[in-house]
């Protein structure tokens, strides 16, 4: 309880692995039949799961474990925020720092700087993103789902 872990499941009907992909297979399943998921997860003392982000989202700031999700629950929690997301970027003496990119409504107040305040305000150290990057709107899926990779990748020449 109380620790975050990438969730595992076992299961009657697990699958063999993924078709053609067996590297892919040897990372989510192993011998005893356990199925690993991908999302980090912690529970608590009543056995409740919570999950608090991707594996492969996590980022790792000078040896911290950042959970992206829990920045974007709290900047999304604020007014004027239409979408938010936060990923790693490579640093050269840290592995990696944290970007927060974000689209703010129409007539919202928040800039860059202010987001950036706000938060060093009110997350804890670990949590604090290193920059704030305000973008018309972000890439996403059909559905809706931020395409992280691309702001991973995104040419930034304000860095």
């Amino acid at each position: 309880p109380g620790q975050v872990g990438e969730l595992a499941q076992r299961v009657s009907s697990l699958m063999l692995g993924y078709h053609n992909a067996p590297a892919l297979t040897e990372t989510a399943l192993d011998g005893d039949g356990w199925y690993y998921t991908g999302d980090l997860a912690v529970s608590d003392e009543k056995g409740f799961i919570r999950i608090v982000g991707r594996k492969k989202d996590m980022v790792i700031r000078g040896g911290q474990n950042i959970f992206p999700a829990e920045v974007e629950r709290f900047v999304l929690g604020l007014d004027g925020v239409r979408n938010a997301a936060a990923v790693g970027r490579p640093h050269s003496v840290l592995g990696e720092s944290l970007w927060l990119f974000v689209e703010i409504e129409e007539g919202a107040a928040w800039t860059a700087e202010s987001l950036l305040a706000h938060c060093r305000e009110q997350l804890a150290p670990a949590k604090r993103p290193d920059h704030v990057k305000i973008l018309d709107s972000l890439p996403v899926t059909a559905s809706g789902k931020v395409r992280k990779f691309l702001l991973k990748d995104m040419d930034i020449s304000d860095e």
